[in-house]
């Protein structure tokens, strides 16, 4: 992820965490190798958290086709739409706290 500092890569990663989420990055969509490392369990825990948070993040777009709600089959590139959208969900989320902590710290 080019002009993303590491503070800002570790903030991110604990976002999406917090979102129950397994972290991803902009470049690297792709979390299922790191999915099979986890418990087959706790895999299915975070591929459900998945998918109720791009759900819930495709309701309030306009363009609900783009994410391909209600689509038993989607395609890789509705796949990886879907992967964009909860990425820059929690990179919001992130930019949101690192404001918070910079208005406390006195921008520090």
């Amino acid at each position: 992820m080019d002009g993303v500092n590491e503070i800002e890569r570790f903030l991110l990663q604990q976002v999406m965490w917090e979102q129950g989420i397994i972290p991803m990055d902009l470049d690297d969509h792709d979390a299922g190798r790191r999915l099979d490392l986890l418990p087959p369990e706790e895999a299915r825990r975070l591929k459900r958290r998945f998918r109720k948070l791009w759900r819930t993040l495709a309701r309030t777009k306009a363009y609900h086709s783009l994410y391909g709600l209600g689509d038993k089959e989607p395609s890789r590139r509705t796949k990886n739409h879907r992967k964009v959208l909860v990425f820059y969900h929690c990179w919001q989320v992130m930019m949101e706290k690192k404001r918070q902590f910079e208005c406390k710290t006195g921008g520090d």
